[in-house]
């Protein structure tokens, strides 16, 4: 039972993790300018990745990139437009649910009838206006019109989460003490870990690592395990986490330097290795979520990786949600309950959803 005692140790350093409530952010909301509010939007993670995030002044015109919005649009996005009032002090965040959809139509109607004929490409913008408080339109006079009507963003249904700070102790190695996390959270979950071979013997907050990630090469499930290189780079993974009989049930990188070709070269390998490798979740895990999840979907859509990754449950976790799972283990749920929402929520974002759906490709 060393494993777990150890376990909560590291769990209780996470504890003392600072936040800001659910009420302070939509208080810092309802305060700020429509520029502000569009930042604090992506600065508490409110808006995923996938939405598209604008801010229109009193002008009435804004543009949005069309290249960017083609890699990060999925059906879940949502466009969202701050907007200033007519009080100098109050502003307004308005909310379009089917951007996916509208976005398609935009394409059919407009861009794929020679949108930019004639214009100077400024980057692919496409521009578009509001001919009323909420109600954009996009279109020229050689084109079809659409439009947008927008909501009044709901802020108690929009924010969602308090928004979570790291302390010292986590700051000193930010990179081992959310591995450290992982393998803890794997007895949580009454899963068998792995780490690193270059980092198993470290230690922190003063817990030896090994004595919480048990395992080595040798017990994983992997029916293909060859003294290689492909093995090596397996034995480089941050954490694996495994059923007691050793088959691989999920993998993680801890990846903050953003060196996406040397994750996916890792988990390349794990594939080579294992036969039931579409069953892995394998999780990228960053602190940026709004800057990593384009890039990672951009480095996964090469060449050299799409093949291994179409199938694959290949996901990214952000640091927010992952503090999430220990608000939730916290309240003492069972592990049957834990594992479904860390696996079957919205905690895990896809990052192979371009390979599925070439729509906007």
């Amino acid at each position: 039972m060393e494993d777990k005692y150890n376990s909560e140790i590291i769990i209780n350093t996470f504890r003392n993790t600072q936040y800001i409530e659910k009420s302070e952010i939509i208080n810092a909301l309802k305060d700020s300018k429509h520029i502000e509010i569009r930042k604090l939007l992506n600065r508490y993670n409110i808006l995923k990745p996938w939405d598209t995030n604008r801010s229109c002044g009193k002008c009435n015109y804004f543009d949005i990139a069309e290249i960017k919005t083609n890699k990060t649009i999925d059906p879940k996005s949502k466009l969202v437009v701050t907007r200033p009032t007519n009080d100098p002090n109050s502003s307004n965040i308005l909310v379009y649910h089917n951007w996916y959809d509208k976005y398609n139509e935009i394409r059919e109607k407009i861009l794929d009838r020679g949108y930019y004929d004639g214009f100077k490409l400024d980057n692919n913008k496409i521009k578009a206006w509001f001919v009323e408080y909420n109600l954009l339109k996009f279109g020229t006079q050689k084109t079809d019109n659409v439009y947008i009507e927008f909501d009044n963003a709901n802020l108690q249904n929009l924010t969602k989460h308090k928004y979570y700070f790291p302390n010292k102790e986590i700051l000193k190695n930010t990179h081992l003490s959310y591995q450290a996390l992982l393998g803890a959270l794997a007895v949580s979950l009454a899963y068998r870990s792995k780490f690193a071979k270059n980092d198993k013997n470290k230690s922190f907050n003063g817990t030896n690592l090994k004595t919480v990630g048990i395992l080595n090469m040798h017990n994983l499930d992997l029916n293909n395990l060859i003294e290689c290189k492909s093995s090596e780079q397996v034995d480089l993974i941050d954490v694996i986490w495994t059923e007691h009989k050793g088959k691989i049930i999920a993998v993680f990188e801890v990846e903050f330097k953003r060196k996406w070709t040397d994750v996916l070269i890792k988990f390349q390998a794990l594939k080579l290795q294992c036969d039931y490798a579409n069953d892995i979740y394998f999780i990228i895990v960053g602190k940026e979520p709004e800057k990593d999840y384009k890039l990672i979907r951009e480095y996964i859509n090469m060449e050299n990786f799409y093949r291994d990754f179409a199938e694959t449950k290949i996901k990214y976790l952000s640091l927010q949600n992952l503090l999430k799972v220990l608000e939730l283990r916290d309240k003492q749920i069972g592990k049957d309950e834990l594992n479904k929402y860390f696996f079957k929520s919205n905690l895990l974002w896809d990052l192979n959803i371009d390979i599925k759906d070439k729509r906007f490709h």
